[in-house]
């Protein structure tokens, strides 16, 4: 065995691991649409990541995300990019395939779409929208604002690193 190779083993190992734990399934080299088209015929897939590299290192990742089975919830934390990494990604989330989705540093665009808005704490903002049936998701700024909406009035879901997205899947009853 050569000098290295069993660091480069286990560093190979370790990559694997986290590449299981931060997706299920990765496409590599399609495009977008047929990305969405095959998590759309996937009935575990609830959302998906759409990378691609620019040129002069053209290449596309999509990635599978699942929150299907009850011990897995969708987590993601966006990232503003000013794009000269060379990276342009799209976060596509499936609302009537969802359960919960929780989103880090995003916000739901435009706010004037929200049919509530209130000051109150992230636990009262996330049980108030879990018993209302017409809330399908909600955003919570870190200055206290809980704005809900139903899955009609969101066009966008935008990078913004002082609020939280989460959509809820199921209700209360």
């Amino acid at each position: 065995m050569p000098a290295g190779a069993s660091s480069q083993s286990t560093a190979f190992k370790q990559l694997i691991q986290f590449v299981v734990l931060a997706g299920y399934r990765y496409l590599r080299e399609v495009d977008k649409s047929l990305c969405i088209s095959f998590c759309l015929q996937d009935p575990n897939c609830t959302a998906v990541t759409y990378s691609v590299h620019k040129p002069p290192h053209s290449s596309s990742l999509c990635k599978f995300y699942s929150t299907v089975d009850e011990n897995v919830n969708v987590h993601l934390n966006l990232t503003k990019r000013n794009g000269s990494d060379g990276i342009l990604s799209d976060l596509v989330l499936f609302i009537s395939k969802l359960q919960d989705v929780h989103l880090t540093h995003a916000k739901l665009v435009p706010e004037s779409n929200a049919y509530f808005s209130e000051s109150m704490d992230q636990s009262n903002c996330n049980s108030t929208c879990t018993e209302d049936l017409f809330c399908d998701a909600f955003s919570f700024s870190y200055n206290g604002t809980c704005s809900m909406y139903s899955t009609r009035d969101i066009t966008t879901i935008a990078v913004e690193e002082d609020s939280e997205v989460t959509f809820i899947g199921l209700h209360s009853n």
